[in-house]
């Protein structure tokens, strides 16, 4: 079982049924295709494997759960829980920047920091913690 939540609901999917649960999703939450988005990835443990954003954050999230990213290839299987911050008013440079700074402050097992540490916390000037 997968649970999803996004800012309003939350949705158990099961793993086999993934692309149909996000559909589901998408109708029930009204959420649009285009989404712009965080989310954060878990094993069942509860440890924070990954931190991505998309501009289709719902499909972003599909590809990572079924294994069609490059980026989670190696690790999908563990994924078991997600969380989805839609953020429709964030500009994708304002996004890039949130999942840089997140990735800073929370360090997942599969994130690779991109920037260096002046340019993070340049980037976070738009962000309240």
């Amino acid at each position: 079982m997968i649970k999803i939540d996004t800012n309003s609901s939350v949705f158990l999917i099961e793993r086999e049924d993934i692309e149909e649960g996000i559909k589901t999703l998408r109708k029930r939450s009204r959420i649009p295709v285009l989404s712009n988005g965080i989310y954060r990835l878990y094993d069942s443990e509860g440890v924070l494997l990954y931190i991505g954003k998309g501009k289709k954050v719902l499909n972003r999230v599909i590809e990572h759960m079924t294994g069609k990213s490059e980026n989670t290839r190696r690790f999908y299987k563990q994924i078991e829980r997600s969380e989805i911050h839609i953020l429709p008013f964030y500009t994708e440079r304002k996004i890039v920047d949130l999942e840089q700074y997140l990735i800073k402050i929370f360090n997942p097992k599969y994130n690779r920091l991109k920037w260096s540490d002046g340019a993070v916390l340049a980037g976070s000037k738009y962000f309240e913690i």
